[in-house]
Formats: structure tokens, C-alpha cells, sequence
């Protein structure tokens, strides 16, 4: 009996522990997200006209840096060339579901995207405009 008493006491102190415990990994788990977005992404080819398409790339370098490359298809396959850097910048997550790209262009450009995170290797970017790209982590 006088057990079972010390455990009722001691419950609140174990839900608290377990709750701290939970918290701090989640804290850990989020609080650095654009670890997750490191890396190459690459779009899948999108039409760009009727005859052609092109294929979008970023990546994201840990110190901040942003590169982004595009590669352009004709229709019948043929490719026109190879992958092409067009752009740097610097990259920012501005929470989980925002993403801020400002690029060093002659005039320079911001622009910030919703996110949308499908898993870990799959991600699908939304402008202001409503368009609207999916890539794929590709390293």
C-alpha cells in the first residue's frame, strides 16, 4: 500500500520527465530543418513552349549559398546541352513551411516560396504566383 502511494505521488514527476524529455527531442529534431533541405534537388522536365522543356536544379550548400542550374530538351528528345549554372544566392528557411531565395543577379531578386515537404527525398515548391515545381533530392 505504502508503495503504491509513493508511485501515485511520483507520477506527475514521470509524465513531466517523459513530456521534458519528448519536447527537447523534438526541439533538436526541428530546430536546424534546413539540414534537411541540404543537397542537390532536380524538377522533373517541364514544358517550356511546344517544343521543348527544361529541368530545373538548386542546391543548397551549408554555409548558406544557393546554386541554381537548368538544362533545356527539345520534344523529340534530343538534348540541347548540358547542365548550366544560371544563378547564386543565398538561401533561407524562414520556418518549415517558408523559404526565401535571394539571388545575386544585376538587379537582384527575393523570392520566397511555400515548401511543401512530401518526405525526406521529395519536395514540391509553390511561388507567389501559384506555380508550382516538385523535386527530387539527387545526392
Amino acid at each position: 500500500m505504502k508503495r503504491a502511494t509513493q508511485l501515485r505521488r511520483a507520477e506527475p514527476l514521470i509524465i513531466a520527465s517523459v513530456v521534458l524529455v519528448c519536447a527537447m527531442c523534438l526541439v533538436a529534431c526541428f530546430s536546424r530543418p534546413e539540414k534537411n533541405l541540404l543537397g542537390k534537388w532536380q524538377s522533373k522536365p517541364i514544358p517550356d513552349g511546344v517544343t521543348r522543356t527544361k529541368q530545373i536544379a538548386f542546391e543548397f550548400l551549408e554555409d548558406g549559398t544557393l546554386v541554381y542550374s537548368r538544362k533545356w530538351q527539345t520534344s523529340r528528345g534530343a538534348a540541347e546541352g548540358h547542365w548550366e549554372q544560371v544563378a547564386t544566392g543565398t538561401f533561407t528557411l524562414i520556418n518549415t513551411t517558408r523559404l526565401k531565395m535571394d539571388w545575386r543577379w544585376d538587379v537582384g531578386q527575393t523570392a520566397v516560396y511555400e515548401i511543401k515537404w512530401w518526405d525526406r527525398d521529395h519536395i514540391r515548391l509553390k511561388s507567389g504566383d501559384g506555380g508550382m515545381t516538385e523535386f527530387e533530392r539527387v545526392n
